[in-house]
């Protein structure tokens, strides 16, 4: 699909930057144990991989928020590993 959309794009990206956006595919869960099928090794894939999980994160709190009156505490969440006052 990336060589295809390469091609489509009309634009003349070099064989350096393809390899990393594949590398960034294949790399942004970080870790083997989150489901990536290689560890996190470039630059690019380490910062890609901070971004989702900021974004993960802040999209947990919204659900969290969504279920939590405000000016309390909300039950504890295993995946942020802690209760957020709100």
């Amino acid at each position: 699909m990336i060589d295809r959309a390469v091609m489509n794009a009309g634009v003349p990206f070099n064989e350096d930057f393809i390899r990393r956006i594949k590398g960034c595919i294949v790399q942004h869960h970080g870790k083997l144990e989150y489901g990536s099928p290689k560890k996190a090794n470039m630059e690019e894939s380490i910062i890609l991989n901070y971004a989702d999980t900021v974004d993960a994160t802040m999209n947990k709190i919204e659900q969290i928020r969504e279920n939590t009156r405000d000016n309390t505490w909300s039950q504890y969440d295993k995946r942020i590993e802690t209760k957020l006052y709100l």
